[in-house]
């Protein structure tokens, strides 16, 4: 790899300078490249100062880089002149002899390589491994022409995943302007009336977020092997596969073994909402949450259960669990759901039971409710993301042998 262009690691500014943060540059980290091939967005960004300070170590656009410590293999593109914290590595490729998007692909399958027997990964990768380490170069046509050929899967999929976004984006903009605003069809005609929250409309009312679900439970890690306390096989939601459900594929969901009792408890159902309550570092937030619909069950072969640091609930039919939902997620957005938060050794963990009893919406009535949950839930359901599983199956198909040269382009 050292061969091919110049391997570069990151590092972290002192953060205990506040100057060093806050600017133009992207700031690389391990999750920001969950799900983002082309780098866009970063949770934090480096000022100019924080940048003078490591311009040795800044990126253009288009260099590649990979997750090479504690969480190996994460992969991404820069777009612009970034800097990345130390537990990434990155190559600044040379354009004359290699295609920076078949290098990507490389690091893609690299990954595979970079796993045990176990399932495991191995927890560092130093910089001089990493340029050590031996990949196969074809010419730079066949690079170009195979790298071709996989970007049209993954365009395909990025654009399957905007449309996710824009059509959710649309749900939580006719949530607020019903449910939050009161500019529901005929609002001119109802009488709002004083409540605990203020000014609702007449046959509306005020509810603790406990008095709607039937019930909700504590995930489950379940075991690494089969034994007769834990002869079921299934799939386990960890809080950082979330974004790869919403996105189409089945994430990194581990297979453990739960006793027979857990996983009939357990196993998520549609209309299901998953909330990750532990797991965000210190000053991140947690308590994002998914919608579980019959086309993201489809994914798995087997029953899907939701680990430890998640919590799932099910509602008890007072209010539509999409409309449940999207409070929820606006309360992310929002970062309102930081009120439910408590920090704890750098882990930030969301409060459940305070949220549970202390959080209050306004429950529409059922009318209102059959108006407009159907039309709510079309536009979250991901049934056309299924599409992005096939792709991203026909894409890894494709990408090993493609690299091998057992097909010609």
């Amino acid at each position: 790899m050292g061969e091919i262009g110049e391997i570069i690691t990151g590092k972290t500014p002192l953060t205990r300078e506040p100057k060093n943060f806050g600017g133009y540059f992207p700031f690389i980290t391990i999750p920001d490249l969950k799900d983002q091939r082309f780098i866009l967005k970063t949770e934090r960004t480096i000022s100019d100062i924080g940048a003078q300070k490591m311009k040795n170590l800044k990126l253009p656009a288009n260099a590649v880089v990979m997750s090479c410590l504690a969480t190996v293999g994460e992969t991404g593109i820069t777009t612009k002149e970034s800097f990345t914290n130390q537990q990434i590595n990155s190559i600044i490729c040379d354009p004359q002899s290699v295609d920076y998007r078949f290098v990507y692909y490389v690091f893609r399958r690299l990954k595979r390589r970079l796993q045990k027997y176990d399932g495991s990964v191995y927890t560092n990768i130093s910089k001089s491994k990493f340029a050590d380490t031996e990949i196969e170069i074809p010419s730079i046509g066949d690079q170009k022409r195979i790298a071709d050929i996989l970007c049209v899967f993954d365009d395909k999929i990025e654009l399957n995943n905007k449309i996710s976004r824009t059509l959710e984006q649309i749900a939580q903009a006719i949530f607020k302007e019903w449910f939050v605003n009161f500019k529901f069809p005929g609002h001119e005609k109802v009488k709002m009336v004083d409540s605990e929250l203020g000014k609702i409309p007449e046959g509306w009312e005020a509810k603790s977020w406990g008095e709607l679900e039937s019930e909700s439970l504590a995930g489950d890690w379940g075991d690494n092997t089969e034994s007769t306390e834990a002869p079921r096989k299934a799939y386990i939601l960890r809080g950082t596969d979330i974004p790869a459900l919403q996105a189409g594929s089945k994430g990194e969901c581990p297979i453990r073994y739960l006793s027979d009792d857990s996983l009939e408890r357990r196993k998520l159902k549609p209309g299901d909402i998953v909330i990750e309550i532990s797991g965000g570092s210190k000053g991140q937030p947690t308590g994002r949450s998914i919608f579980i619909t019959q086309e993201i069950l489809n994914r798995f072969e087997l029953p899907l259960v939701c680990t430890s640091f998640c919590r799932s609930v099910r509602g008890n039919g007072i209010l539509a669990p999409i409309l449940m939902y999207l409070h929820l997620f606006r309360l992310y957005q929002t970062k309102k759901i930081w009120n439910y938060q408590l920090q704890s050794t750098g882990i930030s963990n969301f409060q459940y039971g305070q949220f549970n009893k202390y959080e209050r919406l306004v429950i529409p009535d059922k009318i209102i409710q059959e108006k407009i949950a159907d039309t709510l839930y079309s536009y979250i359901e991901y049934g056309h993301l299924n599409e992005n599983q096939k792709l991203a199956a026909l894409r890894d198909l494709l990408l090993p042998r493609l690299m091998r040269g057992e097909l010609r382009v």
